[in-house]
């Protein structure tokens, strides 16, 4: 009898923006700097900076060597503040370079509005740029994120031309449309699958290469729902919303963390589903040690190549 496959988990951190005014968790700050009130992306910048120790932390906590998956941004918003689109895999490329080295993944976030999508030629040449440089600099960018789950189909044969193994987006059984979001996932697979027309709720069978890795969703009642809805697993989440509603019955589990809610306080709304700060997400790591025991940790890219 072969034996039966082991279940795996991914932790994955998607670097974005942080309110202004929030302040670096103190206990991650080193005793000789000072805590200051955050700028736009001082988050994502602490975290690069920091990064061994916030990965020793999670290490700690789960009792293992955790290969985390992280997604950078490069994008018009990260344009508009420092002057290049790729100003994070430019500054940190030997930081990224030697993450990866130690078998952590780098992958690519963007974050597009609904007038960027009719710009897919100029989008194009944009991720043909940094493919180029991360190809070039041996940065390997296999994955892709979209912000605000908005995947556009039209892209889908652009990442399989440039080389993208895999997009992580899709929120199986959520649908929104709206001048934020665009997006329906009621018909996508929620397991590893290529992605298909099905996926954009079309009845047409063509089927891609590009692999999706879709977040893994469960049944979360907020404070403020009238019942529980199909939410991913959101680490910055307050802990008590999830110990009641996250099983570990699946293939396998992809878990979600930002830095800006991670390493930064915030102000919630009371009975807010969301709780910032270190200590919020150590209880979640503890969960998960206790919940997941069995698992293995893994990146995404490992994910796409067991498919």
């Amino acid at each position: 009898m072969l034996p039966k496959p082991q279940k795996k988990f991914a932790l994955t951190f998607d670097l974005d923006e942080n309110p202004l005014n929030s302040i670096i968790c103190e206990d991650l700050v080193e005793s000789d700097t000072v805590a200051l009130l955050s700028e736009k992306w001082s988050a994502t910048e602490f975290f690069l900076e920091n990064f061994f120790k916030i990965s020793d932390r999670i290490n700690n906590l789960l009792g293992s060597e955790v290969p985390l998956t992280l997604f950078i941004r490069a994008d018009k918003h990260v344009l508009n503040e420092y002057g290049s689109r790729d100003y994070f895999f430019e500054k940190y490329l030997p930081k990224l370079l030697e993450y990866q080295s130690l078998g952590h993944e780098i992958g690519l976030h963007l974050h597009l509005s609904k007038s960027d999508w009719v710009n897919d030629l100029k989008i194009e040449n944009e991720l043909s740029e940094l493919k180029k440089f991360a190809n070039q600099e041996g940065l390997n960018l296999h994955g892709i994120r979209f912000g605000g789950h908005n995947l556009a189909e039209k892209f889908v044969p652009i990442l399989e031309e440039l080389g993208f193994v895999y997009d992580s987006s899709m929120m199986p059984g959520r649908k929104r449309k709206d001048r934020h979001f665009n997006f329906d996932w009621t018909r996508t697979n929620k397991n590893i699958h290529k992605i298909n027309a099905s996926d954009f709720n079309r009845k047409h069978h063509h089927t891609y290469d590009l692999l999706e890795i879709p977040f893994t969703m469960f049944k979360i009642k907020a404070p403020y729902d009238s019942m529980p809805l199909d939410r991913y697993f959101d680490l910055n989440f307050a802990n008590e919303y999830l110990i009641n509603s996250i099983n570990n019955d699946k293939s396998y589990t992809l878990a979600i963390a930002h830095p800006h809610s991670t390493i930064v306080l915030q102000k919630h709304e009371q009975n807010s589903l969301m709780s910032s700060g270190w200590d919020n997400f150590e209880k979640n790591l503890e969960f998960i040690k206790f919940k997941f025991s069995e698992f293995r940790f893994d990146t995404l890219s490992n994910f796409a190549k067991e498919f």
